[in-house]
Parts: C-alpha cells; sequence; structure tokens
C-alpha cells in the first residue's frame, strides 16, 4: 500500500515540476518580451519622439505577473525573488 502510494506522489511530483518549469520558461519569455518594449519605447522616444504610451504603467503591472509565475519553481530550488523598490532608492549608510 505504501509503495503505490509512493509511486502516486512521485508522478504527482513530477507532473508538478513540469508545470512549475513551464511557468518558468513562460515568465522568462515574457521578460524578453518587456526587454523588447524597453528597447523599442527608447528608440522610438529618441529618434522619432513617439514614445510607447502607458509603457511605465506595462512594467510595473508586468513585475507583480512575472514574480507570480516564477514563484512555485523558486520555492521548489530553494531560492527567492527579490524586487528592489526601496534598497534601490537609498543613497549609502546613514551613520
Amino acid at each position: 500500500m505504501n509503495d503505490l502510494f509512493g509511486r502516486r506522489l512521485a508522478r504527482a511530483d513530477g507532473l508538478l515540476a513540469r508545470v512549475e518549469n513551464g511557468l518558468n520558461l513562460f515568465a522568462g519569455v515574457l521578460i524578453f518580451g518587456l526587454m523588447l518594449l524597453g528597447v523599442a519605447q527608447i528608440v522610438l522616444r529618441t529618434a522619432f519622439r513617439a514614445p510607447i504610451f502607458g509603457y511605465i504603467d506595462i512594467v510595473e503591472v508586468s513585475m507583480v505577473g512575472f514574480a507570480v509565475l516564477a514563484i512555485s519553481f523558486v520555492q521548489r530550488v530553494g531560492g527567492h525573488v527579490r524586487m528592489e523598490l526601496l534598497v534601490s532608492r537609498l543613497t549609502g549608510r546613514l551613520h
């Protein structure tokens, strides 16, 4: 009985690992697309004076999605997701 449960659990774990890897790959593709959007924003803004309206909003909303898509994979490998929203704005030591 325990052997049957162990095999089913291993099978479910393998399926979950494939789902996690797929979501992680999807998040990576979306991040790459966002990078291309950033390059297009810079080129259009400087060369043609035609920025992509709502670019900042797209980036801000997308950051949450990227973190959520990658969170199960990060949990499996024992890592962590860090977004430097406050730390990047600090200038240095306070003392």
